[in-house]
């Protein structure tokens, strides 16, 4: 959202939850979802189940294409149903995403938990891929849950060994 109003082409992509889901988070987080789109957000909500891997690479170039151009950013979330749908064959799909967002001079954000078999081996292969890894993790501490963000690469820089709190305050997330 923040990205939109500072002018930059967002495609947001989720195949996990359904579009009104998205749009409702936007307004609870206190942002006008119908203005985002009037100003270039563009949220898709794609059945992992309803498509073929083939269609899911003429959806790549699709969406890259799209979003061509300095400024663009294309997020993908929920990138374990994909694993879950295509198995091995989700790494190349990644891949090739990534690769083609690239190319094209876009942004590619992912989405990716880390459990049971998406674990090391996945977030190992799709490194290579990655100029950044944020990893976000929630912790019980007590009676109180902690939500905490750490980088764990950055091309090129130097990443802090720091793990932050992220906090939502006031329908806005906070890291400290």
């Amino acid at each position: 959202a923040e990205n939109v109003l500072r002018g930059e082409r967002v495609t947001y992509i989720t195949f996990e939850e359904p579009r009104q889901q998205v749009r409702a988070t936007l307004r609870f987080l206190k942002y006008d979802a119908e203005e985002l789109e009037r100003r270039g957000l563009r949220v898709l909500s794609v059945n992992p189940r309803a498509i073929t891997m083939r269609s899911f690479y003429d959806m790549i170039y699709y969406l890259s294409r799209l979003a061509e151009g300095k400024g663009s950013i294309l997020i993908v979330d929920g990138v374990n149903s994909l694993r879950r749908e295509f198995g091995l064959e989700f790494h190349r799909a990644v891949r090739d995403l990534v690769l083609q967002a690239k190319r094209a001079g876009v942004t590619t954000i992912l989405s990716i938990l880390r459990e049971g078999a998406v674990g090391e081996e996945a977030v190992t292969q799709l490194s290579t891929l990655a100029d950044n890894i944020i990893e976000l993790k929630v912790r019980s501490d007590g009676d109180r849950i902690r939500r905490e963000i750490a980088v764990l690469k950055a091309r090129m820089t130097q990443a802090s060994n720091k793990v932050h709190e992220l906090e939502l305050v006031d329908g806005r997330l906070r890291v400290r």
